[in-house]
C-alpha cells in the first residue's frame, strides 16, 4: 500500500514539472530518491530488530513497514501526468495559502521552495501525505484539528527535506488512532508545542534535522541518526532508538525508571564518542 504512495508521489511531482520550470527538476528527483533511501533504511533497520525481538512475540511500530516498501522500485522518469486532486504551494514565488473553518482535501499535499502553508484555526480533513521541500518551505498550524483519516498502520506521512520546517502550536492531530511515520532529513526541523498527537508517530530521523517538542501526550519513537539534535520537554510516550556507528563508543548508564527529569546524550557527556546526534530530555515519561 505504501509503495503506491512514493509511485503516485513520482508521477505527481511531474505537473510541477510541467506547470513552473522555475523548480529543478534534478533537485526534486533527488529529494524523492534520498526521501525513499532513507524510509528504506529505516525498515531494513526494522527487518533485523524484528528478527532479534520475534521470540518475545514483540513488533514496535517502526518495524510494522516493512512490507509496506519490500516491493517498491522507485523511478526517476517524469512524465506528463497531473492530478487534480493534488495541492502545491510554492509553484510560484513567495506562494502562500492561509486555511481557516472547515477545509477537506482529497490527495497529497506539496510545500515547495518557499511556498507557506498556514492552518489557523482550522478543522481539516487530509486524505494524503504532506511533502515539504526547499530552503524556506514552511508548514504551521495554530490552534487547529489536522485530521488525517488511516484505513491501516502508516498509510499517512510527513517527510520533511532541504531547509524546510514545520510548526505546530495548540493543535490536535488525529491519524485516526493508528500509526503514522514522520521523515526529515538534510537541515529540515520540526517544532511541536502543546500538541495532542492521536495516533502513535515512528520518527526517521537522517542528517542534520532538528526536533523540537514542548508539552505533547504522546510524541512516539524516535530513530535517530546522523547528527540530529532532539529536544523534548514536558513530552510523554517517548521511545529513542539510539543509532551507534561503528566507530561509537559508549560507556554509559542510561536512566532508570519512565519519567525522567533531565537527560542528555551527546558526544559532551563522559562515557560517549563518535556519536554525532543529541538528545535533550527535560520532565518527559517514557
Amino acid at each position: 500500500m505504501k509503495s503506491k504512495c512514493f509511485i503516485l508521489a513520482t508521477f505527481l511531482i511531474s505537473s510541477i514539472i510541467t506547470d513552473a520550470q522555475r523548480l529543478p527538476k534534478d533537485e526534486l528527483n533527488k529529494f524523492f530518491q534520498e526521501a525513499y533511501k532513507k524510509v528504506n533504511e529505516q525498515t531494513e533497520f526494522a527487518e533485523r530488530k524484528n528478527v532479534k525481538t520475534s521470540q518475545n512475540d514483540f513488533t514496535s511500530g517502526a518495524f510494522q513497514n516493512i512490507e509496506k516498501y519490500r516491493n517498491y522500485s522507485f523511478s526517476t522518469n517524469f512524465n506528463d501526468s497531473k492530478s487534480n486532486d493534488t495541492l502545491y504551494v510554492g509553484i510560484s514565488p513567495n506562494d502562500s495559502l492561509t486555511i481557516s473553518g472547515t477545509y477537506f482535501h482529497d490527495g497529497p499535499i506539496f510545500i515547495v521552495g518557499n511556498g507557506v502553508l498556514h492552518f489557523k484555526n482550522a478543522n481539516a480533513t487530509i486524505l494524503g501525505d504532506i511533502w515539504l521541500w526547499g530552503n524556506k518551505a514552511l508548514l504551521t498550524a495554530d490552534s487547529s484539528y489536522l485530521y488525517f483519516p488511516q484505513q491501516y498502520f502508516y498509510q499517512r506521512s510527513l517527510v520533511l527535506a532541504g531547509n524546510s520546517r514545520v510548526q505546530y502550536r495548540n493543535t490536535t492531530l488525529d491519524h485516526s488512532g493508528l500509526s503514522h511515520n514522520v521523515v526529515l532529513t538534510d537541515s529540515a526541523k520540526i517544532e511541536m508545542t502543546n500538541v495532542t498527537n492521536i495516533g502513535f508517530s515512528t520518527w526517521g530521523l537522517y542528517n542534520k534535522p532538528n526536533v523540537y517538542i514542548n508539552k505533547i501526550n504522546e510524541a512516539g519513537e524516535f530513530v535517530t541518526t546522523g547528527k540530529a539534535n532532539l529536544i523534548f520537554k514536558n513530552a510523554h510516550t517517548i521511545l529513542l532508538w539510539h543509532q551507534i556507528p561503528k566507530t561509537g563508543v559508549i560507556n554509559y548508564s542510561f536512566a532508570k525508571g519512565d519519567t525522567v527529569m533531565h537527560y542528555i546524550f551527546n558526544n559532551a557527556q563522559a562515557g560517549i564518542s563518535g556519536v554525532q546526534y543529541s538528545i535533550v530530555l527535560i520532565q518527559v515519561t517514557m
